[in-house]
């Protein structure tokens, strides 16, 4: 399943990150394109919020360096969840909406998170 959040990318377990956007088109790189050499890219159209991300070029064409991670794909979903409850509900505290979103996510997606303090930091911000 393919799905932008922000400037993030997700597509079959890879996070790309956007590289540039022209009128039509939006392009990315893989996250890991400084530290493994990844090369990977992905072009999609330039969607509006709530229509369907179409990919033009994705994993199939362009091969990464490197194995998927779901549990990073994940986690990004997870950071981006709470981030958007923290927007809605002001009052909540950092930590009350850490408890609530976290309590029934594997192992394997939280060592992927940011530390604690980084994302109680990252909610305040919004």
């Amino acid at each position: 399943m393919a799905k932008i959040i922000e400037k993030k990318f997700l597509l079959d377990g890879y996070v790309y990150l956007r590289s540039r956007a022209t009128k039509n088109r939006v392009y990315w790189d893989c996250r890991q394109i400084r530290t493994d050499d990844c090369a990977a890219r992905a072009i999609t159209n330039n969607s509006v919020a709530g229509t369907d991300v179409i990919v033009y070029k994705g994993t199939k064409l362009s091969e990464h360096a490197h194995p998927r991670n779901q549990e990073e794909c994940a986690a990004e979903v997870d950071v981006d969840n709470m981030k958007r409850k923290a927007k809605e509900h002001p009052q909540l505290p950092p930590a009350q909406i850490l408890r609530t979103e976290l309590q029934g996510v594997s192992c394997s997606v939280l060592s992927q998170l940011p530390e604690q303090e980084a994302l109680k930091k990252l909610l305040r911000k919004e």
